[in-house]
């Protein structure tokens, strides 16, 4: 799997970027600049299929393809009927409606059902649970004390997370 890459802008700066991480062996895979001329004459001289107007389109594209991979792994899971859980980790997903609606949408074309949870417990509780499920104790009446004593520890060695 290669790096993928998007443009933001056409000028001299970027030219040279991409022929470097054309040379690394990156994926250029989209450009955005608000002149189409200058659009489609950098995607073709670098062979980049997705053009875009704005950053915006790009940011939402981006969550298209996360949502994609979360699909297929719900369908490899066959849990497209079921209410599974996408549990949202990480700064990316503090941009708001831009990244998050497009992620849903797509999610939700394969699982309707799917709920979207934006995770904010320690993300070692996780781990937990499924150890718990895998021995065949469940987790449900012990998650909230799970999740409030994990803080509480994270917080007294005073680790970020």
């Amino acid at each position: 799997m290669s790096i993928k890459i998007a443009f933001v802008g056409t000028g001299y700066i970027n030219k040279i970027h991409a022929q470097a991480a054309r040379a690394c062996g990156a994926d250029l895979t989209a450009v955005v600049n608000h002149k189409a001329e200058s659009l489609t004459e950098f995607a073709k001289q670098f062979d980049i299929l997705r053009q875009y107007a704005t950053a915006q389109e790009v940011i939402a594209w981006s969550a298209r393809e996360l949502g994609e991979s979360a699909s297929a792994v719900i369908r490899q899971l066959d849990l497209q009927q079921d209410e599974v859980e996408v549990i949202q980790i990480g700064g990316l997903f503090e941009g708001g409606a831009l990244y998050i609606e497009p992620l849903m949408h797509t999610v939700r074309e394969t699982a309707p059902y799917a709920r979207f949870i934006r995770l904010n417990v320690p993300p070692v509780i996780g781990s937990i649970i499924l150890a718990m499920q895998k021995i065949n104790v469940d987790p449900q009446s012990m998650r909230a004390h799970m999740i409030e004593s994990t803080k509480a520890l994270i917080h007294r060695l005073g680790v970020q997370i």
